[in-house]
């Protein structure tokens, strides 16, 4: 019953400063696993639907003008998506997931959530 999605292209964003070397890295995996965990989490939301039809969209990236109004956690939380699925059912979701390295080391897998 959900779109098909089209997958973001791989990107990856470099960053120098005095603290160091900073890589973002696009993580497709995670980025669709956000997703999913909303499509599943509407099933249970009466509110998402009308005439057997979602009215909650998804798409995989956010757009750079909403960048400073999103929201990011971090570790893999499914509750902290349910909790925005619960408040705002019928809206459009932008996600995206990034790898996050500081100076050649991995550090985190950072989520990241935009609402309108």
């Amino acid at each position: 019953m959900f779109p098909a999605l089209e997958l973001p292209a791989v990107e990856c964003r470099h960053f120098q400063s005095e603290y160091g070397d900073d890589l973002y890295v696009r993580n497709l995996y995670e980025t669709l696993r956000m997703a999913y965990t909303i499509y599943e989490a509407i099933g249970n939301e009466p509110e998402a639907w009308r005439d057997g039809k979602p009215l909650t969209r998804v798409s995989l990236t956010v757009p750079a003008e909403y960048e400073p109004y999103t929201m990011y956690f971090w570790p893999w939380r499914a509750e902290e998506l349910l909790k925005h699925v619960r408040a705002a059912p019928r809206f459009h979701f932008h996600v995206e997931a990034w790898d996050y390295y500081h100076n050649n080391a991995f550090l985190q897998t950072q989520y990241y959530i935009f609402i309108d």
